[in-house]
């Protein structure tokens, strides 16, 4: 049986195996509320796990794996709750939890970029070259030159690897 990770045990934290949803939920619970210890004058305060410790690691991989389970406790539901929905006279956790894009600068609408992408390798399939096709998908989407050419170049090993496959399936059935 595998000890759980302590204080002074090397381990590598993106590989720990929980053994039991009971470890899982200590590891959530600690993840979400922090845990409580005395300062230097004696006084307990709360804690968290520092970002990207290997407490906050495994704290949020045992609370995906319960989620992926739907195996939560009501403490650990009600402490999401919490963080999504704080309420403000009566508030048990100090901190929020707040979406935000991953990367910098302005977001990314995936759903645009395949549509631009798309519109292109239609005209294309439809007989037009790389750059008349661009120009068509421009002038239809009001876009510059410079993002139809990222929104192509984004897709099109995608779109090459689907005609790939595509074209391998139908290759293979007999006539």
């Amino acid at each position: 049986m595998a000890k759980s990770p302590g204080l002074n045990t090397q381990f590598d934290a993106q590989t720990y195996q929980f053994e039991t949803d009971a470890e899982r939920r200590r590891y959530a619970r600690v993840f979400l509320n922090g845990y409580i210890k005395p300062d230097a004058k004696g006084l307990y305060r709360r804690h968290y796990a520092s970002s990207g410790s290997d407490a906050e690691v495994l704290g949020r991989r045992a609370l995906v794996e319960l989620l992926e389970r739907g195996n939560l406790h009501r403490d650990i539901s009600g402490a999401l709750i919490e963080l999504l929905v704080p309420n403000d006279d009566q508030r048990a956790n100090d901190r929020k939890l707040e979406f935000k894009h991953r990367r910098r600068g302005a977001p990314q609408d995936a759903m645009a970029v395949s549509a631009i992408a798309d519109a292109v390798r239609v005209e294309i399939y439809n007989g037009s070259n790389v750059e008349a096709a661009i120009d068509k998908t421009m002038s239809k989407f009001n876009i510059s030159r410079d993002y139809a050419y990222r929104c192509w170049s984004k897709c099109k090993p995608v779109f090459e690897a689907m005609e790939a496959d595509w074209q391998r399936q139908n290759s293979s059935k007999p006539k």
